[in-house]
């Protein structure tokens, strides 16, 4: 698939730490179809941990787990535009992100 057959976009607040937050991303295809994942920071997967240990979630930080997740050092449109076109070149993106039902 081509590179430039697709759009992405960050779902929610528009201002976003780009060291240490996480995002939802819609994508959609050049066919209409429309996809999501979670971008996160490992800054913000260590924080996340942090907060787990002194919350007791995730039996006390012992583990962290989000359906789609695609880690990434900084969080920026370039980094996730540059990562959705790798996933689709090299086939993984169907696997790395849920498809959305109709609108």
């Amino acid at each position: 698939m081509s590179q430039k057959n697709f759009q992405a976009q960050v779902v929610g607040p528009q201002v976003w730490n780009p060291s240490t937050d996480n995002v939802d991303v819609e994508v959609t295809l050049a066919d209409g179809g429309r996809f999501g994942a979670t971008f996160f920071t490992l800054e913000n997967v260590r924080r996340l941990f942090q907060k787990n240990r002194a919350t007791g979630e995730c039996s006390g930080g012992l583990y962290l787990w989000a359906a789609n997740m695609i880690l990434v050092e900084e969080l920026t449109m370039e980094v996730i535009r540059r990562t959705v076109e790798d996933l689709l070149d090299n086939g993984e993106f169907f696997a790395a992100f849920s498809r959305f039902g109709e609108r």
